[in-house]
This record gives structure tokens, C-alpha cells and sequence, in this order.
């Protein structure tokens, strides 16, 4: 009896990892959502900030893990840890602008130069922070 526990249990074992391996390898990898194919939500940096320094609660609400158009100027060019492509927009006169990692580098620009950008926003720490970025201009 304790025999054909042990052997159920290993069974399920492996089931259970099996799963999470394929969800984790597999799935997620093929699946990961496609900003070019959303509607997006057109606003300026400096507008996009303002929202959520005035009302974090509210700009979460209407913008939280939606498509964002967002249009301002490059104050920053970096790479993060994983090295993907950084941009910091807005005003160098604000203490938060917004912060944009890049899916997709081929569109060329500079420090000073206005761009269009479609993210999706994932939400307000010290900046608002956009993922998954593709340059439009």
C-alpha cells in the first residue's frame, strides 16, 4: 500500500513539473501579448505623469496594464540589466517622468529628440513605468 502511494505521489510529481515547465518555457514564450495589435490610449508624457502625481488611485484605474500611445521628449538613453533598451521621457524640470523599457530598437533617435512611443503601463513607482515599448515617432 505504501508502495503504490510512493509511486503515485513521484507520478505526480513529475505531472505537476512537467506543467510548469511547459507554462514557464513554452506557453508564456508564445503567447506574450503584442502591443502593435492593441488600441492604445494616446496621451503626452507630461500629461501621463501629471495623472498619476495627482491621482495615483484614478491613473491606475484608466491606465493600468493598457496600451499607451505616449509622445514627449528623450531625456535619457540607457540599458537596463537584462540588456534591453531604456528611454526616459518628459521634462527635465519634473522630479517624475515616465520610463519606458523597449521591445523593438530598430527606429534610431537621440537624447532631445520628440517620439511616439506604444507601451503598456505598468503602473507608477518614482516614474510611470512602460513596458514591452515599440517606437513609432
Amino acid at each position: 500500500m505504501v508502495k503504490k502511494l510512493l509511486i503515485l505521489g513521484v507520478i505526480l510529481a513529475m505531472l505537476i513539473a512537467t506543467a510548469g515547465y511547459y507554462y514557464v518555457f513554452v506557453y508564456s514564450v508564445k503567447n506574450h501579448r503584442d502591443v502593435n495589435n492593441e488600441a492604445a490610449i494616446s496621451i503626452s508624457a507630461a500629461a501621463l505623469t501629471k495623472a498619476f502625481v495627482e491621482n495615483e488611485q484614478a491613473a491606475n484605474q484608466k491606465y493600468l496594464n493598457q496600451a499607451i500611445e505616449v509622445k514627449g521628449a528623450v531625456l535619457n538613453i540607457a540599458y537596463d540589466q537584462s540588456l534591453q533598451k531604456t528611454v526616459l521621457m518628459g521634462s527635465e524640470m519634473e522630479l517624475s517622468n515616465v520610463f519606458i523599457t523597449l521591445k523593438d530598437t530598430s527606429k534610431g533617435f537621440k537624447i532631445g529628440d520628440t517620439i511616439l512611443v506604444k507601451a503598456i503601463c505598468n503602473g507608477f513607482l518614482s516614474d510611470v513605468v512602460l513596458v514591452d515599448g515599440v517606437v513609432k515617432h
